[in-house]
């Protein structure tokens, strides 16, 4: 089907059937264009940066509210990081209170062979409200089957625009989905404001996702490679036959004399290592591939000293990690 250009009827004339027609037929081919899949079902998320109120009901379209109790939501037009319009959770603190969380009111085509990407903008007044991002996964016959949560930080949200991208599988039988973002979740006694915007969900792979977390300074005297710190990277549900390209930046330096041995490990499965001799930090940059790793993972850094009379040094600073999935 394709688009048919219409002419204006004039006033007073009847629209005859075939006007009638072409405009069902346009109406359609824009809807096939959006991924139609059948009753309240699309290819894609809409109004995903909250642009649109058309009833003026404070609540964006293509998207349903609920609320916690004390809990505000509203359309936000000032603290804005994609086009004219965010949306904001407002939560008084204490306990049994929160904001609360909209639901995306279409289902969106999915596939079990195909992950699901998750890109959004997030911005907090404080770091430690609870923000999560969820998706929820229904039948052929849009029956529910489970939810899997890509986003749960109440530590350590931004305070400043960031953006973020998650990925998960569908569970095998799942062929729509449905997002939900939950701002200011009732379960923290913590009073804040958080704001999203921009939010896309697509068929396909994140490019990277940055680790906003750090390892801490750590010395050791150790002979052989041990666990000196670590930070959690949150992978999300992958299967056994994923793999994932870890990249970090990790500064290393030692005493006059020996030379700091570093690697990185999650799990059971290491990096390359790489010795420093330099008495001053000494940036290097290592790269491995895990295997069949799911859920959050934690990154160690492992350091020896190549003389056990000196001490070896290691670090990994904050926004210094990166990872990619290359196959879910």
């Amino acid at each position: 089907m394709a688009w048919t250009s219409l002419a204006k009827r004039d006033v007073g004339t009847n629209a005859p059937k075939s006007w009638l027609d072409a405009f069902i037929d346009n109406l359609t081919h824009l809807y096939n264009l959006m991924g139609g899949a059948g009753t309240g079902a699309g290819g894609s998320l809409q109004n995903g940066s909250f642009e649109n109120d058309v009833d003026l009901d404070g609540i964006p379209d293509g998207w349903t509210l609920t609320l916690f109790t004390g809990g505000s939501a509203a359309i936000e037009s000032t603290e804005v990081a994609h086009g004219a319009k965010s949306f904001k959770f407002t939560s008084p603190g204490g306990s049994g209170n929160g904001g609360g969380y909209i639901d995306s009111a279409d289902y969106i085509t999915c596939s079990p062979n195909k992950p699901e990407v998750v890109d959004f903008l997030l911005k907090s007044s404080v770091a430690d409200v609870r923000n999560k991002v969820d998706l929820l996964w229904y039948t052929t016959a849009k029956a529910y089957i489970s939810t899997t949560n890509i986003y749960d930080d109440s530590t350590t949200n931004p305070t400043s625009w960031t953006r973020f991208q998650r990925t998960a599988m569908p569970p095998a039988t799942a062929v729509f989905c449905k997002l939900r973002i939950t701002g200011c979740d009732s379960s923290d006694v913590t009073a804040g404001t958080s704001y999203w915007d921009g939010v896309d969900v697509y068929a396909g792979l994140p490019i990277i996702e940055p680790i906003a977390g750090a390892i801490a300074e750590a010395s050791t005297t150790n002979g052989s490679f041990t666990d000196v710190g670590s930070v959690s990277i949150p992978f999300q549900a992958f299967s056994s036959n994923s793999l994932v390209r870890i990249t970090a930046i990790v500064q290393q330096k030692c005493s006059a004399g020996a030379s700091s041995v570093a690697r990185l490990r999650v799990g059971s499965q290491y990096s390359m290592s790489q010795a420093v001799p330099d008495t001053s930090y000494l940036a290097t940059t290592f790269s491995f591939v895990i295997k069949g790793l799911s859920g959050s993972q934690a990154l160690y850094l492992q350091l020896y000293s190549s003389d056990v009379a000196e001490l070896a040094y290691g670090k990994v600073d904050a926004n210094s990690i990166v990872y990619e999935v290359l196959s879910p």
